[in-house]
């Protein structure tokens, strides 16, 4: 690690079976000596701030330094958690973004993983209270310190240090409900409780599936991401939690077992999906909205209007939530939807600093996704992930987002959504005339014409009665979102062209009854 340690400094009897954390104090722009405090047992801990004098504490005499500002402490796997103690002036971390360090305010009170090579700075002005993470591995530790004896067990290779953002969750506080609730390509639901009588929703990678433990780390930092911008647009996220091999039980006796679990707040049983295809379904999801029927509440006859209005506000209001911090959902439907709030952020991707955006690899449903396939056409990315500064990065970044307006891929599918809910035989692929299955398909057979594809189809005229109401204003918004990209052949939005999701809650589909 490039440090100098001398194993009389230690103050405790190493254990060669995990990870040595050092944290050395520095200042970023001097070149005083540095001191170093090293962390490796479980709950072992260092606390920082202007009035920590104690033991297992260091004082940082700065005006711009809380009195006890935050704490170091290792976790039961090993991990270095970070946890800023509602400090005055913040601190920040460094996260890796293009394969560089930069440095992120991080959320009081919530526990962040640290990785070696991280660095620490609290409070913005505080330019000696900076701190360096090196991280020495186990077998580093064995040679260096060990002393030949068979009094250490061999181990088996640890895995590369993960580092994981957000809150760190007690596993040992997790009871889970019987049964699996839901099974996906690369992750499997749960539902659960922690110590608090709340209910709780799990989520964890499925065993043997390429690239579904990636899959699941990915969605762990878009949730903490879109936690943290957009809080309001998808379901409230807790943080996550990894259980070490000798803390594992099995989930058939409500434990939970080995790995990397995720943690929602429970807000729903059933999506938009399972409603849409229920008989009652448009009932379920007045009672879900909190709104009545007759009586001064919603007619009989008004319910499916009003239901697909209410709907699609959400979703396109939640898109804009996000669309305004440059993330990119890239999986809207009616699977991903729990009315309130929306689902699986597996696809997401932040154009801010490009995170789980490869041009290389097209992440779609093709039963949703629009014509382009891409949020960003190919040839305007050739290069982007060069090497170069970090805010060379960042401006192309904002330059794309701004020729290309990438969040029109989530408008298209939320119009996929409006057509499903507006035309009842498109509601449920066991109609053997239409289903929301052959709709893309046909519709690139129509070149994106919805009325060419409406008069290719037999469905009678009470089917598009929701689209229909209104001089057609469900309809006419439906070809609004669904019509090509600007730059695939379609208009741009200043001539009526695919609008913008915030443009697009403007239309008078949702003014006017």
């Amino acid at each position: 690690n490039d440090s100098d340690v001398d194993v009389s400094e230690f103050g405790f009897e190493l254990q060669y079976d995990r990870p040595l954390w050092i944290v050395e104090k520095r200042k970023r722009f001097g070149k005083e000596e540095s001191v170093q405090f090293f962390l490796q047992r479980e709950g072992q801990c260092l606390t920082v701030g202007r009035d920590a004098t104690g033991a297992d504490e260091m004082q940082i005499p700065l005006g711009t330094v809380s009195g006890i500002h935050c704490k170091f402490e290792v976790s039961a796997r090993g991990q270095l958690l970070l946890t800023d103690l509602n400090s005055t002036n913040g601190t920040e971390a460094s996260v890796e973004v293009f394969g560089q360090f930069m440095l992120k305010p991080i959320k009081p009170g919530v526990a962040t993983s640290l990785r070696g090579g991280s660095t620490v700075v609290l409070a913005e002005e505080a330019n000696d209270a900076a701190f360096s993470i090196l991280r020495v591995d186990p077998e580093e530790l064995l040679e260096e310190f060990g002393d030949g004896e068979d009094g250490a067990e061999e181990e088996e290779e640890e895995e590369v240090e993960r580092c994981f953002p957000g809150h760190v969750v007690d596993s040992a506080k997790i009871s889970l409900d019987p049964g699996m609730v839901g099974d996906g390509s690369f992750g499997q639901v749960f539902y659960g409780t922690l110590e608090e009588p709340t209910g709780e929703v799990l989520k964890r990678s499925k065993a043997r599936v390429e690239m579904a433990k990636e899959s699941l780390e990915m969605e762990l930092e878009m949730n903490h991401r879109v936690q943290e911008r957009a809080p309001a647009a998808c379901a409230e996220y807790i943080g996550h939690c990894e259980v070490a091999a000798g803390e594992a039980g099995r989930v058939y006796d409500g434990r939970l077992e080995e790995g990397l679990w995720l943690v929602w707040h429970f807000q729903g049983t059933s999506t938009l999906d399972d409603l849409l295809k229920q008989k009652n379904g448009f009932e379920r999801l007045l009672k879900e909205m909190e709104l009545e029927t007759e009586e001064g509440g919603v007619r009989t006859e008004d319910i499916e209007m009003v239901v697909a209005r209410r709907v699609m506000q959400s979703i396109l209001g939640h898109c804009a939530a996000m669309h305004r911090e440059r993330l990119v959902h890239r999986d809207i439907k009616p699977e991903n939807s729990l009315v309130v709030r929306l689902l699986d952020l597996g696809a997401c991707v932040d154009l801010k600093d490009g995170t789980n955006y490869d041009p290389e690899i097209c992440v779609r449903d093709p039963l949703y996704c629009p014509p382009e396939l891409e949020v960003i056409p190919e040839e305007a990315v050739k290069g982007w992930n060069a090497k170069g500064k970090m805010d060379q990065k960042m401006e192309k970044m904002d330059s794309l987002w701004q020729s290309y307006q990438p969040g029109s891929f989530d408008v298209y599918c939320a119009g996929v959504v409006l057509m499903q809910i507006g035309v009842r035989s498109l509601r449920t692929t066991k109609n053997a005339r239409g289903g929301i299955k052959p709709f893309n398909n046909d519709l690139v057979n129509s070149d994106h014409d919805l009325d060419e594809w409406r008069a290719s189809k037999n469905f009678p005229d009470s089917d598009f009665s929701v689209l229909d109401a209104n001089q057609g204003a469900g309809w006419e918004l439906a070809k609004l979102l669904l019509q090509k990209a600007s730059w695939n052949g379609g208009k741009d939005e200043v001539e009526g062209g695919r609008p913008s999701a915030e443009t697009a809650l403007q239309h008078r589909f949702f003014t006017t009854m």
